[in-house]
């Protein structure tokens, strides 16, 4: 007989018993709570709104850091004409402003 077979069965068993030992006991254990530190940096903060009174007044601007900005009037959207009649009206009464920072 072969001892070939003894040999691999034996090989096994002591692979398990050494895997089994390295385990740890009493099953899987929770792993603590981390914390790490986060922090936001707000780089810029500007506030657009309406002038008060004609609508070709330029919107009011204000930055909370003062950050440069340029206030120019533009023509109408394209997107938003719907047609000749409604691109009248609004030419009228509104006016569009562009506001680059």
């Amino acid at each position: 007989m072969s001892r070939l077979p003894y040999l691999r069965s034996a090989l096994a068993f002591g692979l398990a018993l050494g895997f089994a030992l390295l385990a740890p006991t009493g099953g899987a254990e929770p792993v603590p709570a981390s914390s790490m530190v986060v922090s936001l940096v707000v780089q810029q903060s500007c506030l657009i709104s309406a002038s008060e009174g004609v609508s070709a007044t330029a919107p009011a601007v204000s930055c909370l850091h003062g950050e440069p900005y340029l206030v120019s009037q533009s023509e109408a959207p394209a997107m938003q004409l719907a047609s000749a009649v409604q691109f009248d009206s609004q030419r009228s009464s509104r006016a569009f402003w562009t506001v680059t920072f």
